[in-house]
């Protein structure tokens, strides 16, 4: 099965350029918790979630109007095409240990989103499958190692 047959393909995104009030108003009406970031030809660059930005408002201060999605997003997007298998963007989600996967199509522009929702609203799914989306879920659910470190003052 092809990922355009799962996907989710009225996606909401937004631009590095604007302001973090703007992205979390974005979250808050399409009742979502992450956006792909893409440039002026709409290529994905980048995803930010609403955990991004609470932990940017911590951390530089200010109103979400004062910060920029540039400060809060992840950079290193990981993206699959809408022509790939299903499998494929498992396999994504899994080593990145993502939830959510941009889909690009034509020119690398954005087509959609996958998530691991998504996975599950396939009507016919083998045993096969099954195991793969609930082995990547634990993975992508697992905690990471702990990292302790001394808090600036």
């Amino acid at each position: 099965m092809k990922v355009k047959k799962v996907m989710t393909k009225a996606v909401v995104s937004c631009k590095r350029d604007e302001t973090l009030k703007t992205a979390a108003d974005l979250m808050q009406m399409k009742s979502c918790g992450a956006l792909p970031v893409v440039d002026d030809k709409d290529r994905p660059v980048g995803m930010i979630t609403d955990r991004d930005i609470c932990l940017a408002a911590a951390k530089f201060g200010g109103t979400l109007s004062d910060l920029k999605v540039e400060q809060a997003m992840s950079r290193k997007t990981a993206v699959c095409d809408r022509s790939d298998d299903i499998e494929t963007a498992l396999k994504k989600m899994k080593k990145r240990r993502i939830r959510r996967l941009p889909v690009i199509g034509k020119e690398d522009k954005l087509a959609g989103i996958i998530s691991i929702a998504d996975f599950f609203n396939i009507k016919k799914m083998d045993k096969k499958l099954t195991k793969k989306i609930f082995a990547a879920m634990s993975s992508i659910s697992r905690a990471g190692p702990i990292v302790l470190r001394e808090i600036e003052e």
